[in-house]
């Protein structure tokens, strides 16, 4: 099937435009770089850690690994491996 010209004019038309954009941004940072001030790292970082959770089971594995170098292999108990639900306190099911 054969595309009607237009179309091509058209992408040809909005890619034009794009580049003038963006040799234009290029340009104004270009002459005004001392006055950008680049972002603070510290907010990027805040912000991902609200938006993943608060970085809570990062905190968690960490401590877990911590506790496990503490405590000798032959006296952790694996909660997952008790076989009786019963033992578990109310206040702590959910």
């Amino acid at each position: 099937m054969f595309e009607h010209p237009y179309l091509h004019h058209r992408l040809s038309t909005l890619e034009t435009e794009q580049i003038v954009r963006a040799v234009e941004r290029r340009r104004v940072i270009a002459e005004r770089a001392e006055q950008i001030v680049p972002r603070d790292r510290i907010g990027a970082r805040l912000r991902r850690l609200v938006h993943r959770g608060g970085g809570a089971g990062r905190a968690a594995r960490a401590e877990r690994r911590r506790l496990r170098r503490l405590v000798p292999a032959e006296t952790r108990t694996d909660p997952r491996s008790m076989a009786d639900a019963g033992s578990i306190p109310m206040a702590t099911r959910g």
